[in-house]
């Protein structure tokens, strides 16, 4: 039995079975057949059913209809874990291996395609497929870093030379596109075509019964309204601290107000912070901003000087607030799905607070595996019908993946917390990712809160940049002459 064959029976068995769920709404509705959609999802709290998540999400695309004639776009994986985000040969039963499998089989019954994806050897092969053309794909997914270093060799296509890509649709999360661009350029594409992205998306969790335990409201009202804070969340969180072994040492059997992962990964962008600003066509070492310095010894009050707060592994600090351990924690949103919906916690969900009043908006960090479209085609395939699939994915994804991810996270103990739910549909247009660390790495100072905090218990931040500053303004330098001979 052949590839699309295959995908076709297995289809009608899930929509057969899923039938009277209403799981599978998006997927049967002709996207282009919408009315009334502003091209961003609901975000007024009244998804109250399942049909009401994903009409939501139901946003038309605007490609036009064609017939591939059941030719084959083959996507490669430098990561082993990558497939499972956007693509599955059988599914297990679960509603997001059904939704990543719907989402491919629409496109395919759409468009008259054959998808196919696998992991590469290595990244090493994909490269050399790229420079010997050797057939075995159309684009690939790649390492955050792996990819940047090689957009810089000219072996990438300039995504804004691919005419079906709209970035102005949902699909690709405008904080990011905006980040990922640089010289009216951009090799890296982050789109809701898979859902890794998703589930590495940052926020606040809180839990319930602390606070009500305290008399203490949820913050909701706050966050919608633009005024949850920095300042705020520390007010609450400072009064929960327990040593609870009697050790005077602070330790992961204690409670807190606030913990989080050590590696402290998208602090900075999760509060509107570009340690590299674009200026023109100029790069602006920004590390020396009032912001970081505000953040670094907000932080620092937090983990240091004061006992509300503590950093360890991730999985520790995951198990800890699962065991009611912490008023708040920073994490991933896939931690609601991987660990939080299976223990006995009731929680909610906030946004990262902003920095300050003078912050406009909130941001959501987030670490993603890009896709990226060779510059000589390895496949023979026409760079447009590549980009053409893409869009088709990542519109697919955001009606039929994004939904049904959300709904799985929700289920569990706050299922019926509809202010999580608008939370996090207020949030997905403001994920964002970091250029100056897909570029740069920690060269500027990206990685500034685990010198300071986690190794050297430190605020000194005016030191940490001396010691750094030259240096990072070479790596730029040297960044903006390569990005100027690139294609």
């Amino acid at each position: 039995m052949n590839h699309t064959l295959r995908r076709v029976l297995c289809l009608v068995l899930v929509l057969f079975t899923l039938a009277t769920t209403g799981v599978f709404l998006a997927a049967c509705q002709d996207p282009s057949s919408s009315q009334g959609n502003n091209n961003t999802p609901n975000t007024d709290g009244t998804h109250n059913t399942t049909d009401d998540i994903y009409a939501a999400y139901n946003i038309p695309d605007s490609l036009p209809a064609r017939s591939f004639e059941n030719d084959q776009f083959v996507i490669a994986c430098q990561d082993e874990n990558m497939l499972q985000f956007f693509y599955v040969e059988e599914m297990d039963g679960s509603m997001i291996d059904v939704a990543v499998y719907k989402s491919v089989a629409a496109v395919e019954g759409r468009f008259g395609v054959d998808i196919y994806a696998y992991q590469a050897p290595s990244a090493n092969s994909i490269k050399n497929a790229m420079t010997t053309q050797d057939g075995s794909f159309d684009f690939a997914f790649m390492l955050d870093v792996t990819a940047s270093s090689l957009s810089l060799e000219n072996l990438f296509v300039n995504l804004y030379d691919l005419e079906y890509l709209d970035f102005s649709k949902p699909w690709w999360p405008a904080p990011s596109v905006k980040a990922l661009t640089y010289q009216n350029k951009m090799y890296l594409g982050s789109s809701t075509m898979s859902y890794l992205g998703l589930g590495q998306t940052f926020l606040t969790y809180f839990n319930k019964t602390i606070f009500d335990d305290n008399g203490i409201p949820y913050p909701y009202e706050d966050a919608f309204n633009g005024d949850w804070y920095m300042e705020d969340m520390i007010g609450i969180a400072e009064a929960f601290y327990t040593d609870t072994q009697g050790n005077d040492i602070k330790d992961a059997e204690d409670v807190y107000g606030f913990i989080a992962p050590g590696g402290f990964y998208g602090w900075f962008e999760s509060f509107g912070i570009e340690m590299v600003k674009k200026e023109g066509d100029e790069l602006v070492l920004n590390a020396h901003c009032t912001e970081a310095y505000d953040l670094v010894e907000y932080v620092y009050e937090m983990i240091v000087e004061k006992d509300m707060g503590y950093i360890d592994d991730e999985a520790v600090v995951n198990e800890m607030f699962a065991q009611g351990q912490s008023a708040f924690i920073y994490g991933k949103l896939r931690v609601a799905h991987d660990v939080f919906r299976q223990q006995e916690i009731d929680y909610g969900i906030l946004p990262v607070p902003k920095l300050n009043e003078d912050q406009e908006t909130y941001y959501s960090a987030y670490t993603d595996r890009f896709f990226v479209v060779p510059s000589t085609s390895v496949s023979g395939k026409d760079a447009q019908d590549i980009g053409f699939i893409l869009e088709a994915l990542s519109a697919e994804g955001y009606r039929t993946i994004y939904p049904a991810y959300y709904e799985v996270a929700m289920q569990g103990r706050y299922s019926k917390d509809e202010e999580s739910k608008r939370i996090l549909t207020m949030l997905h247009p403001l994920r964002v990712i970091d250029f100056a660390y897909v570029y740069t790495g920690d060269k500027c100072f990206t990685r500034s809160l685990v010198t300071l905090i986690a190794e050297k218990q430190s605020s000194d931040y005016a030191s940490h940049l001396g010691n750094g500053t030259s240096a990072a303004n070479e790596k730029l330098d040297e960044l903006m002459e390569k990005f100027k001979e690139l294609n």
